[in-house]
């Protein structure tokens, strides 16, 4: 027998001669008795990849076209850099799309009432011209019923239904409802959850799409399969996290990997949302980033965490895009439990793009979301609390911001980021994929 190690890129990795749906088991036909695929991290690491620098648009679009004449569009106006598809929805063709991605947002009924209704859906305001996703998520904080919430414990939520005409008037359509707060109602609060989202969705005139709750065990884990409307791409979504509910999906479910190594043969995209971590660090503990980077080994290829009230860093693993947490987005509190630890309540929007069937890269905003403080920088410039309203940072804020977000990149072993302006980007760089081939 001889045994014939080939080590290929993933991005030149083509297989021709497929046919029916473009799933990612299309793309590899794993079931030749002859080929057996193992997927591996290069020792190089993906981290050495942050040296590389963001172009101008326009020089990136001469280059691009310049080195790759032979990619061609169904879109006669497809822009040549695919991250200028976030704002323009016109340029993306049947296999393109853009999720926008947010963390926690919680406006319950039991606190800052007042202030809450008269800001309604304003608060959306200083970040709504970003929502241009096909697909716009949000972690949903609390469940939203009138019925008042029974859960024993410090901090329990409930919210009204009609704030659901501000996340689905701003855009959003995407909810997890897997967290700690989902079943401060009990399983009544998960019933009129999943009915109000599903009825305001209808009420609005859209498609809207929500996953990590249901009446058993088995819907908590369930995915949702999504495929917005004129796309040839299929989104699988699970939302996990933790909760005394056995019918919200759990991080640790022992049918977990399965359930995720199923969806990748089902849909083009597995995109993960992940209700988890130690609150107000900025690190996220080894043991999630390897739990995280194991749903990437399954055939997740974005994991989006939240749930931290901080932001974390982000990593590329293999081909797969995690946030460690994305913070707090609209979150009704005035907490000051961050000051015992030092922790900076910022939070971040990723603006991902997926770019014919597959995760290209993000854009990374950076946001105040603190509403307990102002931030006064060394130089002398104040920034007022976020007073419930989530503040795209910009200039010096902004580069205190990715200071920070650098630092804890550095300390978690993570991605580098590539700044450009007020924002950054990533670009999700080739990884090594091991082919044996076996006689």
């Amino acid at each position: 027998m001889f045994r014939y190690i080939i080590f290929i890129s993933a991005a030149a990795l083509v297989f021709t001669g497929c046919s029916g749906p473009s799933t990612k088991q299309d793309s590899i036909p794993v079931e030749q008795s002859t080929v057996e695929a193992k997927t591996q991290q290069s020792d190089a690491k993906i981290a050495d990849s942050g040296s590389e620098t963001i172009e101008p648009v326009q020089d990136q679009a001469a280059k691009a076209t310049a080195e790759e004449p032979a990619k061609t569009s169904k879109v006669a106006n497809r822009p040549a850099d695919p991250f200028a598809m976030l704002d323009d929805s016109k340029t993306r063709g049947a296999r393109d799309l853009v999720i926008v991605a947010v963390g926690d947002v919680s406006q319950p009924a039991e606190s800052w009432v007042e202030r809450t209704d008269a800001q309604k859906d304003s608060v959306f305001d200083p970040t709504r011209h970003l929502i241009t996703g096909d697909l716009n998520f949000m972690n949903l904080e609390s469940p939203v019923t009138d019925l008042k919430p029974n859960a024993k414990k410090t901090y329990a939520f409930t919210s009204p239904p009609g704030r659901l005409d501000w996340y689905m008037g701003a855009g959003f359509n995407m909810f997890s409802l897997s967290n700690n707060h989902i079943a401060d109602a009990d399983q009544p609060g998960i019933d009129d959850t999943i009915r109000n989202v599903e009825e305001y969705g209808k009420k609005h005139g859209m498609p809207v799409y929500h996953a990590g709750a249901g009446q058993t065990p088995e819907d908590g884990l369930k995915p949702t399969y999504i495929k917005p409307e004129g796309k040839d791409v299929t989104v699988a979504f699970i939302a996990l996290g933790f909760s005394k509910s056995p019918n919200v999906g759990k991080f640790w479910d022992e049918d977990l990997i399965p359930t995720i190594k199923e969806a990748s043969t089902k849909a083009d995209i597995v995109y993960v949302s992940v209700h988890a971590g130690k609150e107000y660090e900025h690190i996220p503990p080894k043991d999630l980033q390897n739990r995280y980077r194991s749903w990437v080994d399954a055939g997740a290829d974005l994991v989006i965490g939240h749930h931290t009230h901080c932001i974390q860093p982000m990593e590329q693993y293999k081909d797969g895009l995690i946030f460690y947490s994305l913070g707090n987005y609209v979150f009704s509190s005035r907490t000051v439990r961050h000051r015992k630890v030092g922790a900076k309540l910022y939070g971040m929007m990723a603006r991902i793009v997926i770019s014919d069937g597959a995760v290209y890269g993000s854009q990374i905003v950076p946001l105040w979301v603190n509403n307990s403080e102002d931030w006064k920088l060394e130089s002398g410039e104040v920034l007022p609390n976020a007073n419930f309203i989530p503040q795209v940072l910009t200039g010096p804020f902004a580069d205190a911001w990715f200071n920070d977000f650098d630092e804890w990149t550095k300390k978690a072993g993570a991605t580098p980021v590539d700044r450009v302006g007020d924002v950054a980007f990533y670009r999700m760089k080739p990884y090594t994929r091991e082919v044996a081939f076996v006689w």
